[in-house]
């Protein structure tokens, strides 16, 4: 589980689906602007919270709510599953 945080300063709470230093995938209640920054902010059990900025690459409904790729503005030093 986590937040996004859109440029506006608001968030909306989000499920991470997969990720990669590059970039993750998530779950969200709101359609997310195309190309707009955000900030990713992760809670695992391994580490407590985290952020990492990055860019809307796509957005589409599923009957969930939203599935959004986020590219990250920088390649994470780390692997997620290491973090998991």
């Amino acid at each position: 589980m986590g937040k996004i945080l859109l440029a506006d300063n608001s968030f909306h709470y989000i499920k991470c689906l997969d990720a990669s230093p590059k970039g993750v995938g998530i779950i969200t209640q709101s359609l997310l602007p195309l190309n707009s920054y955000v900030k990713v902010e992760v809670t695992t059990p391994k580490v407590d919270t985290f952020l990492v900025e990055g860019k809307v690459c796509w957005c589409h409904k599923v009957a969930d709510g939203f599935r959004a790729g986020i590219c990250f503005d920088k390649a994470l030093p780390f692997s997620f599953e290491n973090i998991l």
